[in-house]
């Protein structure tokens, strides 16, 4: 069975059981997919982006205090530690609220920001303040582009009464609009650099 069909019948059988828990470990794929159940009448949408909002919340904070208060101090003073960490924790260090409130939105990377900013000088208040807007920001976005894919395809296809076909849909989509933004990045750079 396909990872996305997975996470479809998790979110048709356990609703917002199943958008806590995905939002707080896969992330873009049950926002967006539970934004589009939002648009077809299965969940409510204020509940989906406050329960989304919770679980990145509660997720980030943990890798947060992860690197504040459990990472040994003797780890700082290993060569190799130092030699690992020292690149990242310059540009962490250099504006760590800026991160803080973007980090969401940077893929591949959940759990390795905010752990870094938690060995940062950044405070644990402001984290969270700035996170807290950052995941709002990113939770409405993400919602928002599941409700807007779903009304597209209600437009185009009329209400959805199998579930399965909005999922080949969203995969379809997401995989064409994913393609050419990359397409269209990698022209910008290759401008950029050149």
């Amino acid at each position: 069975m396909h990872p996305h069909a997975e996470i479809l019948a998790l979110l048709t059988t356990y609703g917002y059981v199943a958008v806590f828990l995905g939002a707080m470990f896969e992330g873009e794929i049950v926002v967006m997919l539970s934004g589009m159940f939002a648009q077809q009448g299965y969940l409510s949408l204020p509940l989906v982006i406050l329960l989304v909002q919770i679980a990145a919340v509660l997720n980030d904070g943990m890798w947060f205090l992860i690197g504040r208060y459990r990472v040994p101090k003797k780890l700082y003073e290993k060569e190799w530690f130092q030699k690992l960490a020292k690149r990242p924790m310059v540009f962490i260090n250099d504006r760590p609220e800026i991160l803080a409130l973007t980090m969401r939105f940077m893929y591949g990377f959940r759990s390795l920001i905010p752990l870094g900013l938690g060995l940062s000088n950044l405070s644990a208040p402001k984290f969270f303040v700035f996170h807290g807007i950052g995941t709002l920001a990113w939770s409405l976005s993400l919602c928002a582009v599941g409700y807007f894919f779903g009304t597209m395809l209600e437009t185009l296809f009329g209400r959805i009464r199998y579930p399965e076909l909005l999922m080949v849909a969203v995969v379809v989509i997401m995989v064409t609009v994913f393609f050419s933004l990359g397409k269209i990045v990698k022209r910008f750079l290759g401008r950029k650099l050149s």
